[in-house]
């Protein structure tokens, strides 16, 4: 019973450790993506020295500092997809092309023709993906022009598939069934 005590003493200490390197890189990552913010709101601000706070979080060596953590390396892949925006550059390209598929499914209805708007739900997925993972890990990466454009494809793709003309089933019952 000893040796299962202290066996588990240690995996839990290394498990805390894993979780405090995590959360020190989210920290660091975070005051990173922060910082234009964190100017725009201390710059008239004379009882503050804006730019060595800057000059600090600037200094910030996000890679050199993932390189270094313990950490598993799916994990680590993770974080460098955070920082290279190759995951939120993805669902950029993604979420434009379901845009643009909503957008001409809605321009044929209103032609005249048919559409079953499933590309809503791929592109709520892309903007839920992206959310859920910033929002449950507390990551802010929202303020950048990668979000802003995902963003704006959601939205625009909702609209266009709320004002998509829906399909009147008698009239298609009609032609399909006389």
């Amino acid at each position: 019973m000893v040796i299962g005590s202290v066996t588990l003493l240690v995996l839990l200490s290394e498990v805390f450790c894993i979780k405090q390197c995590i959360l020190y890189f989210i920290c660091m990552y975070n005051m990173y993506s922060i910082r234009y913010g964190v100017q725009h709101q201390l710059f008239e601000r004379e009882d503050v020295d804006v730019w060595s706070i800057l000059k600090e979080i600037e200094a910030f060596d996000l890679p050199s500092i993932l390189n270094k953590l313990p950490i598993d390396a799916g994990i680590k892949h993770v974080f460098e997809d955070l920082l290279s925006y190759r995951s939120q550059g993805n669902k950029l390209v993604e979420s434009e092309s379901f845009k643009e598929k909503i957008t001409s499914q809605r321009k044929s209805a209103e032609r005249g023709g048919r559409s079953m708007n499933s590309n809503i739900y791929l592109l709520e997925s892309k903007f839920y993906q992206d959310f859920s993972f910033c929002n449950d890990n507390y990551i802010i990466c929202d303020n950048n022009r990668f979000s802003q454009t995902l963003y704006h494809n959601v939205i625009i793709g909702i609209l266009n598939s709320h004002v998509t003309p829906a399909v009147k089933s008698g009239k298609y019952f009609f032609y399909f069934f006389t």
